[in-house]
């Protein structure tokens, strides 16, 4: 099955935010412990929180 990410307009330079959002996708597809999972949630609910905005612009620029 192909990975699911976003890809940065320059591959040769992938932006922090690119880096952030792909690591947080292979960590959810990847079997985790009950523990893990709430760290990844909160992780999430951060990054989130935090790059809301640009993710949710940035997710519209390519979709």
């Amino acid at each position: 099955m192909p990975e699911v990410g976003i890809v940065p307009r320059d591959r040769r330079r992938p932006g922090a935010l690119e880096a952030a959002v792909m690591t947080a996708l292979r960590a959810a597809d990847a079997p985790m412990t009950t523990s893990q999972v709430r760290e990844h949630e909160k992780g999430s609910a951060i990054l989130i929180e935090c790059f809301g905005k640009k993710i949710r612009r940035h997710l519209a620029q390519h979709f």
